[in-house]
């Protein structure tokens, strides 16, 4: 009879993926890029591993540097997906709201899907809401 004591469960877990994850985790749920010295703070993973991982991962596309010793995310590999659905252009206020809104999702690098529903065309409203769906 096989016990399940934490070494027997572990002996399947691999390490470096574990950090690696726990590293992009910790960037993922940042809201500005962060530098090598505050993922080791904030994961105790040591130092020269937090640097290889980060290599490894900004150079498959999953982090990128935007200054010189700070890490983000990126989009490539995990997108954030919005669609909108509103009038867009019939007014100012809505041509400002339609704006306001590309240029949020521009700064937080979220895709935005912007579907131009009338007031007035619900059968088109239905079109729309069958393409994201589909």
């Amino acid at each position: 009879m096989t016990q399940n004591t934490p070494s027997s469960r572990d002996k399947y877990r691999v390490g470096t993926l574990e950090k690696a994850l726990t590293i992009l985790h910790l960037i993922e749920c940042s809201r500005n890029p962060l530098r090598i010295h505050e993922i080791v703070d904030a994961t105790r993973i040591e130092r020269g591993t937090v640097f290889r991982v980060l290599y490894t991962l900004e150079k498959n596309g999953y982090v990128e540097r935007p200054s010189q010793k700070a890490y983000r995310i990126t989009m490539l590999q995990r997108r954030t997906r919005l669609a909108y659905f509103g009038p867009l252009a019939d007014t100012p206020f809505r041509r400002d709201v339609t704006a306001s809104i590309q240029r949020a999702a521009s700064e937080l690098r979220v895709e935005v899907l912007m579907l131009d529903n009338t007031e007035d065309g619900a059968e088109q409203d239905l079109k729309n809401a069958r393409f994201i769906i589909e």
